[in-house]
C-alpha cells in the first residue's frame, strides 16, 4: 500500500503493508511475521537466503548449529525439560549474561556454569574420570553444582557476609539446572547484585576450592564482597558532542526506536550542515514491526528521501548500527533487510558525494 507521509516538510509516498487487509485475510500469528518483513522503496527481483543467519548467507558451520538447536529442542519438548524450548527467549537471556561488566574469564565460568561443565566431583564421576562423587573437601556424599557453590561450610561461610537481598534468591530457587538457576538471578538482582554474585561464585570454586584441594589456598574469601563494586563502570554524565561535517557537506544522522511492549517501532532523520545549522527532518512510524535492525535500515532509507527533499548532493549519513552500515558499504546483502539495503544501493545514486559512517 502506499501511504502518504510528511519527510522533510514534504508529502512522500512510502510503502508499507496493508495492515487492514492482513487482518481480514491472515491468522494473528502470521499476520505479525508478515509485518516484520521489511518493503524497499525500490522493487528488487526474490533471491534465495539462509533464514538461519543474518547475514543470510549459508554454511556448512550454520546448518550443524541449526540441527544441535533442533535437536535440544525436541529433547527438551519430549522429556517436558523445564527449560522450555522458546530459542529467542534463550538467545536474549545468554545475551544478557555475557553483557555483564565483568571480566572475560568471569564470563568462562558463567558459560561454564549454566552448561553444567564446572568440574566438581560429580561431572568428574558421570564422564568416569573418578571412581566416586564424594566432596573432597569435606566428604559430602555428593559433590555437585549447588552443593560447592552453596551448600558447602566454607561456600556457607561466605554467603553469610553478604545480605538477605541477595541471600533469598540465591537460596530460594532450588532448581537443579544451573542455568535456570543463573538466569533467574540474572533477572531477580540488579547489575551490581548480580556481578556481585558472579564474583564471589568464582572466587569460591577457582580461588577457593581448587587452590584449597591443591595445597595453594592464600587468600581470604571475604575479598569477593569488596571486589565487585569496582567492577561495575561508573555512568559517564557528559553528553556526546555533535561532529560536524567537512565544510561544505550536509550530515543526516538516523535512529531507530521501538515501542515497550508493542509491536511497533519509528524512525527519524535530522539533517544539518557543517555550521549546526538545520536543514531539515522527517519521522516515521512502523506498526507492526520491531526488528531494530530492520528499524534503522528504513532508517537510512529515509535519509535518502530527505537528501531528495533537500536538494542536497554532498552527504555523509551518520547511524549507530553497524551491522547495517556494514551491508551499505558491502557487497554481500542477503540479511532480513537486503530488500532495503539493495534499494538504497539503487537511490544512492542520484548523489554526487554520500559517504555512509558508523557513529
Amino acid at each position: 500500500m502506499e501511504k502518504s507521509l510528511s519527510s522533510g516538510g514534504k508529502e512522500i509516498l512510502i510503502k508499507t503493508w496493508n495492515v487492514e487487509s492482513l487482518r481480514s485475510h491472515l491468522l494473528p500469528m502470521d499476520d505479525e511475521a508478515v509485518r516484520q518483513v521489511p518493503i524497499s522503496f525500490v522493487h528488487q527481483p526474490d533471491f534465495w537466503a539462509w533464514h538461519y543467519e543474518k547475514s543470510g548467507i549459508f554454511s556448512v558451520r550454520s546448518a550443524y548449529k541449526m540441527m544441535i538447536e533442533i535437536k535440544h529442542r525436541r529433547t527438551a519438548w519430549l522429556e517436558h525439560s523445564a527449560e522450555g524450548s522458546n530459542g529467542e527467549d534463550r538467545e536474549k537471556e545468554w545475551k544478557k549474561l555475557w553483557g555483564v561488566c565483568v571480566p572475560s574469564k568471569l564470563r568462562i565460568f558463567a558459560w561454564r556454569l549454566a552448561r553444567a561443565s564446572l568440574p566438581t566431583s560429580q561431572e568428574w564421576a558421570r564422564r568416569q574420570m573418578a571412581t566416586s562423587s564424594v566432596c573432597s573437601l569435606c566428604n559430602a556424599a555428593t559433590d555437585s553444582w549447588r552443593y560447592s557453590l552453596l551448600d558447602c561450610n566454607m561456600a556457607k561461610s561466605v554467603w553469610s557476609l553478604h545480605n538477605d537481598d541477595v541471600i533469598l534468591p540465591l537460596y530460594g530457587d532450588e532448581t537443579d539446572y544451573p542455568k535456570l538457576w543463573l538466569m533467574s538471578l540474572c533477572r531477580t538482582l540488579n547489575q551490581q547484585d548480580f556481578v556481585e554474585v558472579l564474583v564471589t561464585l568464582w572466587a569460591i570454586r577457582w580461588a577457593g576450592r581448587e587452590r584449597f584441594m591443591k595445597g595453594s589456598f592464600r587468600a581470604q574469601l571475604g575479598f569477593a564482597k569488596n571486589v565487585a563494586p569496582r567492577r561495575v563502570p561508573s555512568v559517564s554524565s557528559s553528553i556526546p558532542k555533535w561532529i560536524p561535517p567537512p565544510a561544505g557537506l550536509h550530515k543526516i544522522n538516523v535512529d531507530a526506536a521501538v515501542a515497550k511492549g508493542l509491536p511497533k517501532g519509528a524512525i527519524a532523520t535530522v539533517c544539518l550542515n557543517e555550521n549546526g545549522l538545520y536543514i531539515g527532518a522527517s519521522a516515521v512510524v512502523f506498526d507492526g514491526l520491531s526488528d531494530p535492525e530492520i528499524l534503522e535500515s528504513h532508517a537510512c532509507d529515509e535519509a535518502i528521501s530527505l537528501v531528495v527533499d533537500i536538494s542536497a548532493q554532498r552527504i555523509k549519513i551518520a547511524s549507530d548500527c553497524l551491522n547495517v552500515i556494514k551491508e551499505i558499504n558491502g557487497e554481500k546483502q542477503f540479511g532480513p533487510h537486503a530488500m532495503i539495503i539493495r534499494g538504497i544501493a539503487t537511490r544512492r545514486r542520484i548523489c554526487i558525494s554520500l559517504c555512509w559512517l558508523f557513529m
